[in-house]
């Protein structure tokens, strides 16, 4: 899953904001289901992200993609 991101990124640069918000909006449909997993920590019962570092980068694309393009 990272890895597929991480592919969309390289190309940041090369494209345009139309085929990068595209290929960002295929890749958050492919893996929906695996971003919005939640865990439970058996320790402290608390539930969290079961990706939280994948589910944060997605986010701050979204959040920020006018200002990157």
């Amino acid at each position: 899953m990272p890895i597929d991101l991480q592919k969309i990124m390289r190309n940041l640069t090369t494209t345009t904001e139309e085929k990068f918000t595209l290929k960002l909006n295929i890749w958050y449909e492919k893996y929906k289901d695996i971003l919005l997993a939640k865990s439970i920590n058996p320790t402290t019962k608390k539930v969290s992200y079961t990706h939280p570092k994948v589910v944060s980068a997605y986010r701050s694309l979204r959040r920020n993609l006018q200002l990157i393009q």
